[in-house]
């Protein structure tokens, strides 16, 4: 089988990482991927092609620019011949919809949500785009949510409850898993000595992840556990964040914090904490860098956004979103546990993960609802 996913951009990001890893679990199914983004390559997009998918960028940036680029995806669609075209967010939807039929071949069309409605801060041009997927839903022959919370608001707000369904996000345990010696090597490199207490966070600099929230509960640890330190990382978390190295100032925790910006070496940087923290206050649907911590058996402390609590289960802490205090409290009851229980609470996480979020598990229950629709479509032999 063939699936041509269509998504806005391959920029950094949870939901482009997602169809990565999705896209490399589903091999083992014989199912074949190529991506359509309608901006450019982004900087993900070497990283797809290196894995032997292909990519389509139709750098649609003014309105003369779409007629070039349906003749581009009319060769793509003739080439790859996909079975059914996947969207993947928003826009991937809209986009997947237009384009199904651009090659004269009738293809089912799934679209794939990957955020919860929690706070909602998208830009005004999205939110139309939101309402007029509404209006849109009952067209596509399935709807895949990552979260069952994303699912019940989108519903909500009129998107057709008619062939939905929830699939989680999937996870590599090989790649994400915890890595004492880069452990080591990376608290020697910032400084923390081998006991040190370390609380990380993990996100892109954007209001919906509420750094400042985050900064204030670690500034309320840090007045009475002088040893605690807090390590950030991120698109724009680094120290020409004006609006960010100024709230740290005010806090008075310039010395006891780390701002990384972007890194590429998540795993290793999950390995060196030994909590992490998601202070996330909307529009999270799957936690993404929630899971990833608890692969490489660091216990969390999130907040109750979309499906965290779901994705954490019995092997950390949830509280409620904004809440200052509360976050505060649940990260010194983390660091201060002992650290054999706090290596218990990470090989549960782990544990966790494995169970229910596999990469491998999550390949089968797409492959299965893609062999489903195909079979009832009987669009196999169209696509041939």
């Amino acid at each position: 089988m063939r699936v041509c996913y269509v998504i806005s951009g391959l920029g950094v990001g949870g939901a482009e990482f997602a169809l990565l890893r999705l896209c490399r679990a589903l091999r083992a199914s014989n199912i074949e991927t190529t991506v359509v983004s309608a901006s450019g390559a982004g900087a993900l997009g070497k990283q797809f092609e290196s894995e032997g998918i292909a990519v389509l960028a139709l750098n649609i940036n003014r309105i003369h620019d779409a007629a070039c680029a349906n003749r581009r995806l009319k060769q793509h669609l003739g080439q790859h011949r996909p079975h059914l075209i996947q969207g993947w967010m928003y826009h991937g939807n809209l986009l997947a919809s237009m384009m199904s039929r651009a090659d004269g071949v009738p293809r089912p069309v799934f679209w794939g949500v990957r955020q919860s409605l929690h706070g909602n801060r998208d830009k005004p041009t999205t939110r139309i785009v939101i309402r007029v997927s509404a209006q849109l839903s009952a067209r596509p022959n399935a709807i895949v949510y990552n979260s069952s919370t994303a699912r019940l608001q989108h519903e909500a707000i009129g998107f057709s409850p008619r062939r939905a369904h929830v699939i989680p996000n999937g996870f590599d345990l090989e790649m994400f898993r915890l890595d004492r010696g880069a452990r080591e090597a990376l608290r020697a490199s910032l400084g923390f000595a081998p006991d040190t207490p370390v609380i990380g966070h993990v996100a892109r600099f954007h209001p919906s992840k509420d750094h400042a929230g985050f900064l204030r509960a670690f500034a309320r640890v840090a007045e009475d556990r002088a040893s605690v330190r807090a390590v950030l990382a991120g698109d724009g978390v680094d120290w020409t964040n004006s609006e960010l190295a100024r709230l740290v100032s005010q806090l008075g925790i310039a010395d006891r914090i780390r701002l990384l910006g972007r890194r590429s070496d998540v795993p290793a940087l999950m390995s060196s904490f030994d909590v992490f923290c998601s202070s996330s206050n909307g529009m999270e649907g799957f936690p993404n860098v929630v899971a990833e911590a608890m692969c490489c058996q660091v216990p969390c402390v999130a907040t109750d956004i979309g499906d965290t609590r779901a994705v954490i289960g019995p092997s950390g802490e949830v509280v409620e979103a904004n809440n200052v205090p509360a976050l505060a409290a649940a990260l010194h009851r983390a660091i201060d546990l002992p650290p054999t229980a706090r290596k218990a609470l990470g090989s549960a996480a782990r544990e966790h993960i494995a169970t229910h979020y596999s990469t491998e598990e999550i390949a089968e229950k797409y492959t299965q609802l893609y062999q489903s629709i195909v079979s009832e479509t009987g669009t196999a032999s169209c696509a041939a």
